[in-house]
This record gives structure tokens, sequence and C-alpha cells, in this order.
């Protein structure tokens, strides 16, 4: 069997989230922080600066992590809950995002200089989480250097782990988790995601049905992707 090698830390990484969230309404009128809305499927490039922390208080966000030669490093899924710009924040350096918004997002931006007031609170929420971000965008990097079909296995694996409902040993993806969206995550091509996604269905990992995607079989998918976020056990 695999499992995840991320379940612990993501478990302890949304329990510090969740502690944020109730510093935030103790310690705040959260109101009083500027909000912004996106609609589903919209697309925001930008950079995250460290002046602030962006906290998603609903939605589900793909976000992408590029280096100043405009090279695509790192690929993860935010959802409500979750935090972005926590590495920009902690060693003060911009970083440049591209974001796709996968479901209508409300997210709270919070400035670096109201958190201050309360600083050695907020760093130790925050330094306990450190090691999951930073595994996150290292795995990233990994995950960017491989070949396209094991970049797609990696998007169908943390699609699924994310986003993905358990029903009588197969796991549902929203549907608009499709070949367009695959292929965009594991920059890729669409048609070379169709191609792959064919591959996989006939080896009986994957199967396509009512315009929704299903695993079929996520241990299997497991042993054909590089060992970058489960163990053996």
């Amino acid at each position: 069997m695999k499992r995840f090698h991320l379940e612990e830390l993501e478990k302890s990484y949304r329990e510090n989230n969740l502690k944020f969230l109730n510093f935030l309404e103790k310690n705040y009128d959260v109101k009083s922080f500027r909000q912004v809305n996106y609609k589903g499927k919209e697309r925001i490039s930008r950079f995250i600066l460290p002046e602030y922390l962006y906290y998603v208080k609903k939605g589900v966000l793909i976000s992408s992590y590029y280096d100043y030669q405009g090279n695509r490093r790192s690929v993860n899924i935010t959802s409500e809950g979750e935090i972005l710009g926590i590495t920009a924040f902690f060693y003060n350096t911009p970083q440049n995002w591209e974001i796709q918004v996968l479901e209508d997002a409300e997210i709270t931006i919070l400035p670096k200089r109201e958190l201050d007031k309360n600083e050695a609170e907020v760093y130790n929420i925050f330094g306990s989480s450190l090691s999951y971000y930073l595994l996150m965008l290292s795995m990233g990097w990994q995950v960017m250097s491989s070949n396209g079909s094991e970049r797609i296995n990696y998007a169908l694996i943390l699609l699924t782990h994310k986003l993905g409902v358990k029903c009588d040993e197969r796991y549902y993806l929203p549907v608009y988790v499709n070949h367009e969206l695959i292929a965009s995550f594991a920059a890729v091509s669409r048609s070379y995601a169709t191609r792959c996604l064919q591959k996989l269905a006939m080896d009986g990992v994957v199967s396509l049905a009512y315009k929704m995607l299903y695993i079929q079989d996520k241990e299997k998918l497991f042993s054909v992707t590089p060992n970058y976020f489960f163990e053996d056990c």
C-alpha cells in the first residue's frame, strides 16, 4: 500500500489555519480588511507581495509559481481555509503567481503591518506550517521538471486528494476537472492530455462518464507516478 507523505503535515497545516482564523476573528475587525471576489474560470496574473497574506474564505484555485525568467516552477491547488503568500511573507520576497479560479472565490487580503501588531502569535501559528509550504513548493519544482505523462499523473493524484469524493472505492472529481484543465495543470497541450487519459482509461486507472472523470484505481495511478509525495506503508 502507499499513502500520501503529506497527510499528517496537511492535517496539522489545516488545524493551524483554523487556529489562525480564530485568532483573526478574536483580535481584528476582519470585515475592515479588503475583500476581493473572483468568478470561476477567471485567470489572475500578479505578484504575491510580502506585505500581505491572502486568506481564501471560499473557492478553489490553481496557483502556479513562476521564476523571474518566466518558467513555471510549481503548481498547487488552494481551497477554502488556505492561505496564499506564506513563503513571500516569511522571506520578504515578492513572487510571481498565476491563479486560475475553479470555483467562485472570496479572498481576504491581510496587511502585514496589521499582523505585526501581534507578531509573536502570528509567527508562532505559521512557523509550524512553514515546512508544509516549503515541501509543497519543492515538490512542485520536482514535478515540473518531470516528463509530460508524469505531470498528468501528478495532477490527477493531487486533484483527487484535494477535490475527490470517494464512493465505492473510486473517486469522483468535479465536473470542471476536464481534459483542458488537466492539460493546463500539467503544462501540456490538450491533445497530449487526452492521449494520456485515454491510455490511463485503457489501463483501468480512470474512466469518464456523464462528463465527469473518475479515478478507478488510485493505487495503480501511484505505481506509475514518481514518489513525490507518498511513501510505502
